[in-house]
């Protein structure tokens, strides 16, 4: 975690910084001095709050560094398709895929983005032996997996990667997300819902990072360790 560093802090930070030290020095002198209790009782809250606006301060710096933005899926990806306009590698790990692949080929900004290599990871219900739903929510998982690979692959023959790579996983997911190489990553959560085909559904809001900050930089190669280490069981081709 970066360390406080008062010359690094926003101007308001700074000031909450020394009033905290001026108000410690006073209440030490109060000590000393003949001080009434209720302007020792100020003294104390002055210092509890000072305390509080610092450390929120500090947070919210940190956060900042990490480049963390809490938004929607279409959103989270104009933000990234606006910042970089090629990308090496891009990975995709999802549940059928159909609500990220839907938003990305639909996507304005998404025009003229070009990816050399895309792979993709999505659940495979006919594989896991957990898997308890019915025909009929089983063959609306299938559906769903089949359309998002449908425009995958158009995208593909249209030009826009140069590569694309499929693998199927058998366990159920608690996340999805998207590494553009070590640019940036957008990762959002399933909640549990029975009445949708594959049991899950995404959170409307999703997380984006991007890259630039040694701290966001981690976060995105753990998730690409967690996307390859599938890859050794479920080989993607």
């Amino acid at each position: 975690m970066p360390r406080l560093s008062i010359e690094k802090l926003e101007p308001a930070a700074r000031g909450g910084v020394w009033v905290l030290i001026i108000a410690v020095l006073l209440g030490e002198r109060a000590l000393h001095w003949e001080i009434s209790s209720a302007n020792l009782d100020i003294l104390v809250l002055l210092v509890v709050f000072s305390s509080m606006a610092v450390i929120e301060l500090q947070i919210l710096k940190i956060y900042g560094d990490l480049n963390i933005e809490i938004e929607s899926i279409p959103d989270g990806l104009n933000r990234i398709f606006k910042r970089h306009r090629h990308f090496s590698r891009v990975r995709i790990f999802a549940m059928t895929g159909d609500h990220l692949t839907g938003d990305i080929s639909s996507l304005g900004a998404f025009q003229g983005v070009t990816i050399d290599a895309c792979e993709v990871l999505l659940y495979d219900q006919s594989k896991d032996s957990s898997y308890n739903r019915t025909a009929r929510q089983a063959a609306a998982t299938n559906n769903l997996c089949d359309g998002a690979i449908e425009r995958l692959t158009t995208l593909q023959n249209g030009g826009r990667f140069h590569k694309l790579l499929l693998g199927r996983y058998n366990f159920m997911p608690t996340e999805f997300y998207l590494i553009f190489d070590d640019k940036a990553i957008l990762s959002g959560n399933f909640k549990w819902n029975p009445t949708e085909g594959p049991g899950v559904e995404p959170q409307h809001s999703v997380q984006v990072l991007f890259g630039n900050r040694k701290e966001a930089r981690n976060v995105i190669t753990t998730h690409t360790e967690n996307f390859d280490s599938p890859c050794k069981i479920f080989p993607i081709r």
